[in-house]
């Protein structure tokens, strides 16, 4: 990344990590098609609007993503919540 070079793979890859990081499933493919896909071929399929509808399966959980972004961790200060107490007019009386 600092060279800011790569071919189309390391680009893939860096923002395939890019989108995994903002919380999107995101993945590489890489390999070959047959010919059928590359040229788009639809001769052998059967049109949707031919068919009956299908039942729509039962809606699970959604399943926790693996790569999810997590909260942010609430950041306090020790040493300003004691100085709180110390400030406190209650706290001298006890002093």
């Amino acid at each position: 990344m600092g060279w800011q070079a790569g071919d189309c793979f390391d680009c893939a890859q860096l923002l395939c990590s890019l989108l995994l990081g903002v919380g999107y499933d995101a993945y590489v493919v890489s390999g070959y098609a047959p010919k059928a896909v590359t040229l788009v071929d639809q001769t052998a399929d059967t049109m949707s609007v031919l068919l009956p509808p299908a039942a729509e399966p039962p809606k699970a959980a959604p399943e926790p993503k693996k790569y999810a972004v997590r909260p942010r961790k609430v950041l306090e200060s020790r040493f300003l919540k004691k100085k709180e107490v110390r400030a406190c007019p209650r706290h001298r009386r006890i002093l």
